[in-house]
């Protein structure tokens, strides 16, 4: 699969993992972690739920701060 066909196959498990966590902003942090990371370590996450856990609050945060600044 090319490297963008691996990323959709990844999205597409990562997606109902993250929509456990926090489904009100799952699709917007699905595609976070996609452009942000390279495909072995969203495998990474897909095998450590904990580590996927930390992942998805890191984005959480960039998302909290980038709303109080598009407000100021």
């Amino acid at each position: 699969a090319t490297p963008q066909e691996q990323k959709n196959l990844i999205g597409e498990q990562l997606y109902p993992r993250i929509h456990r966590i926090r489904a009100d902003v799952a699709g917007k942090v699905t595609g976070m972690l996609l452009e942000a990371m390279d495909s072995s370590e969203l495998l990474n996450l897909l095998e450590d739920p904990s580590a996927l856990e930390k992942k998805v609050a890191e984005a959480i945060n960039v998302l909290d701060k980038h709303k109080q600044q598009s407000r100021r």
